[in-house]
């Protein structure tokens, strides 16, 4: 399984003398979209609407969205379209809109809200998470070399401790076949699964 993320971004768009400030932000839950949401307010307190949308969880369950005062239907919920067509998670979107004296009429608002979040969504840097399970790796120090040579491209290395022997700490994509590592080390790496969790590997990772 795995869902992407849109790293924090900003862009300001003109539409008939409304100027819509769309921000994009990567979340950690709910809690953080609504403490993000409270500083906009603030430095944006003279502003006619801010409006949202945010999925801030994994599966797409959890998700909230706001008209702030727009016609329902007109703004929160095409903004949460945008978020939820474009396969994001852990996202929050929100467009400050100063009222430039021309009305837009429903069809407009959704075109304007719609368009805002998209543009910035697509423009916006992103991150891959992937389900993956996190595993110990105990082994002889003399077999590190050709250890790491394997995990390239496969895992995360998330920690390394030498002693008498080598243990490694890393994340490899739940669909991952460990057969590779026992037939490689001729089953003299000791392996111990830890946990299961959502990891970025950036660009490290090779599909």
């Amino acid at each position: 399984m795995r869902y992407i993320t849109a790293k924090d971004n900003y862009i300001e768009t003109v539409i008939s003398k409304s100027r819509f400030l769309t921000y994009v932000y990567e979340i950690e839950d709910a809690e953080d979209a609504q403490q993000k949401l409270s500083v906009l307010r603030k430095k944006y307190y003279d502003s006619t609407h801010i409006c949202y949308a945010y999925i801030s969880d994994t599966l797409g369950n959890e998700f909230k969205f706001s008209d702030d005062g727009e016609p329902a239907g007109t703004a929160g919920i095409p903004i949460y379209e945008a978020i939820k067509n474009g396969g994001y998670r852990r996202t929050l979107v929100a467009v400050v809109r100063y009222f430039g004296g021309i009305k837009l009429g429903a069809g407009g608002l959704v075109r304007a809200y719609s368009g805002c979040a998209a543009q910035c969504l697509d423009s916006a840097d992103k991150g891959e998470f992937v389900s993956s399970i996190v595993y110990e790796i105990c082994f002889d120090i003399g077999l590190y070399s050709k250890v790491s040579r394997m995990l390239k491209g496969k895992s995360k290395i998330l920690d390394q401790i030498f002693l008498e022997k080598v243990t490694l700490k890393v994340a490899m994509p739940e669909e991952t076949d460990l057969k590779f590592l026992e037939d490689g080390t001729c089953g003299q790496c000791k392996i111990t699964q830890i946990s299961r969790e959502f990891f970025d590997y950036g660009t490290n990772l090779q599909y």
